[in-house]
């Protein structure tokens, strides 16, 4: 089975190939092929006869694009070809503003409509959807996952790792909380922090600039590789759907 997970940008990618190295045992082949936009972080993972691509977008508005170059890249895919039709795509992407993850869907949907693409019932959340697309060999199967993180509140993956970190641990929750409040009131006139999404980010660095405050982290992805994030309770469970790719 051939599956391709579409992030937003290189901190979610590096986030989950760390994740499925360490909880399912993947093992990174080389730099993928695909490619939604010139020079995007794309990586090949491998596992028995399964491959999955981990791919960037750069940017949530190119989340869309991403689905739709997946589907042509499935129209075009060599006869016979063991590797090149993606069996399962899925969406990986922030739930930033209220209205996104519906903007997202809608959008996904109606842009189908320039393929040969076709689902059997509507996309939803959180849930596998069934399509056929047509290629050089007739009709194939696909299916398509829509993932919005994090899954009950507004934010990005910054805030969902944040309350794994506080879901495991009292003492962190009580620093993450205070770090919380010092990003909100700290800049009134937003002079920096100008948009809740810079605002997120300050909020997950100051919270590691005090757990790990002797340590330099040239990269945020460093800070990523530095947590154990396959031991987070409730990051396993909501993860499980990676486990589902091979």
């Amino acid at each position: 089975m051939n599956s391709l997970i579409l992030c937003e940008g290189k901190t979610d990618c590096i986030l989950l190939q760390y994740y499925m190295e360490k909880v399912y045992s993947w093992k990174r082949k080389r730099e993928s092929n695909f490619h939604v936009t010139e020079k995007t972080w794309s990586n090949l993972l491998e596992k028995g006869n399964n491959t999955l691509i981990i791919s960037e977008t750069k940017g949530s508005s190119r989340i869309v694009d991403g689905v739709i170059t997946a589907i042509r890249r499935n129209e075009n895919a060599a006869p016979g070809s063991s590797d090149e039709f993606l069996d399962r795509i899925m969406v990986f992407t922030d739930n930033d503003e209220e209205n996104t993850p519906d903007n997202i869907i809608s959008k996904i949907k109606e842009n189908l409509h320039e393929t040969s693409a076709s689902l059997v019932g509507d996309i939803q959340r959180d849930k596998w959807i069934n399509g056929e697309v047509s290629t050089l060999e007739g009709r194939k199967k696909f299916d398509i996952y829509v993932m919005f993180i994090p899954f009950d509140e507004n934010g990005a993956l910054e805030t969902y790792l944040l309350n794994g970190i506080a879901d495991n641990d009292a003492y962190d929750k009580t620093i993450i909380e205070k770090c919380g409040l010092f990003v909100d009131a700290v800049d009134p006139e937003e002079k920096y922090l100008k948009h809740r999404r810079l605002m997120t980010k300050a909020k997950f660095d100051i919270y590691f600039s005090v757990r790990t405050p002797v340590e330099q982290y040239p990269e945020r992805q460093s800070i990523l590789k530095s947590v154990a994030w396959e031991n987070y309770d409730m990051i396993r469970k909501d993860f499980k759907v990676f486990g589902e790719l091979g």
